[in-house]
């Protein structure tokens, strides 16, 4: 039994080393594929899971789930390694790909939203209420901030509430055309409004997630309704129904009309 505990500890510590490595440098497909085939790394991780099923009945017995908790966060970050570098990890790894969540609010909301902390607390509410997991940001600039630099530009894919692609990461988000619209809530309903102000969402946004008035100066804060704390002026918005950049940059809308946001999982 003693051999076994060593055994055990010394391929975690191997797997442990493995996992640093891809902390600090990455994956390249091109070093450390030579240098590490992936089947003995899975031959280890099954002969890690063995020795674990071996501690059945043995005297540390009580331990075996905080085993199993630790190869099973080692091979998360193997897999975490894969996706981070724009890999697909091998398939005997049974790795989950990661995805951030998009959905358009099931409320709809006036131009004076508490500013852009006031709209992230609004998507944080939503996906609360939805018991969705993560944080989330409102789809939003005003004439000080981007959206391209609020939210995270993440390497995996974007994905409604059902888990439908809207696109493949963030350069796909941001590239004027979208795989579908961002037209489902929070609770997986269909925003169906012919038209209208409540199938818009407040955005000041470019397509490329940039404010309005970087593309067009014209577009000064008095068209993201004071920085989001006023109903006196306008405010840009996208239609829930559009897949192209309509679905951020569509129209311009008197800020005491009631409209929803876009929230995206950070």
């Amino acid at each position: 039994m003693c051999e076994n505990k060593v055994a055990f500890f010394k391929g975690l510590t191997i797997i442990g080393m493995i996992v640093l490595w891809l902390i600090a440098f990455g994956w390249p497909a091109d070093t450390v594929y030579a240098r590490i085939s992936l089947t003995d790394l899975q031959n280890q991780i099954g002969e890690l899971q063995g020795q674990v099923d071996d501690l059945e009945g043995s005297r540390i017995s009580d331990n075996k789930a905080d085993f199993q908790t630790q190869i099973d966060e080692l091979i998360d970050n193997i897999c975490s390694g894969f996706y981070a570098n724009g890999l697909t990890p091998p398939d005997q790894l049974g790795c989950t790909p990661p995805s951030n969540t998009i959905f358009v609010t099931s409320t709809t909301h006036n131009g004076n939203l508490g500013g852009l902390a006031g709209a992230d607390a609004i998507c944080a509410a939503r996906a609360a209420a939805a018991g969705l997991p993560g944080v989330f940001k409102a789809w939003l600039s005003d004439a000080n901030v981007s959206t391209e630099n609020r939210l995270s530009h993440s390497v995996a894919p974007y994905v409604n509430v059902a888990g439908e692609w809207i696109a493949s990461n963030w350069d796909d988000l941001t590239d004027n055309d979208l795989r579908s619209p961002i037209n489902m809530d929070e609770n997986g309903n269909i925003i169906d409004v012919a038209g209208g102000a409540e199938d818009e969402a407040w955005t000041y946004t470019y397509w490329n997630g940039q404010a309005a008035n970087i593309v067009d100066p014209g577009y000064d804060d008095r068209y993201a309704c004071s920085s989001w704390t006023s109903i006196d002026f306008d405010g840009i918005s996208g239609t829930t129904s559009a897949n192209h950049s309509g679905w951020t940059w569509w129209n311009i809308r008197d800020c005491s009309n009631e409209l929803r946001l876009y929230c995206v999982e950070q």
